[in-house]
């Protein structure tokens, strides 16, 4: 029996990454978990190990509304990867619009 393959172009869409670095990308201290680093990098082979071609970022909540890790991450993959944020009520339309050009196009 064959193994599955994905169609072409298929898309993981909830994925999460997480820093080793707690000082560039702090958690929350209300948070109820603290989760191992999920790198990039680890993110990224295994949308290439399971034959992936386009994947989803969703904020993880231990980051509370500081999307930096993962606006930054979309940063380096504008062509592969698509992000869902976490926002303050507070949100500009300036705001909005510099997320949407790093790829976000959802608030959860």
């Amino acid at each position: 029996m064959k193994p599955f393959q994905p169609p072409p172009g298929s898309c993981d869409t909830h994925a999460h990454v997480i820093a080793a670095d707690r000082r560039r990308y702090p958690m929350v201290p209300q948070r109820s978990y603290t989760p191992e680093p999920a790198p990039e990098a680890d993110y990224l082979a295994m949308l290439d190990a399971l034959g992936m071609r386009f994947g989803v970022l969703v904020q993880i909540s231990v980051y509370g509304s500081n999307n930096l890790l993962l606006t930054e991450v979309l940063a380096r993959h504008p062509e592969r990867l698509r992000g869902v944020v976490v926002l303050d009520a507070e949100v500009s339309d300036r705001q909005l619009d510099e997320l949407h050009f790093l790829g976000v196009r959802g608030v959860r």
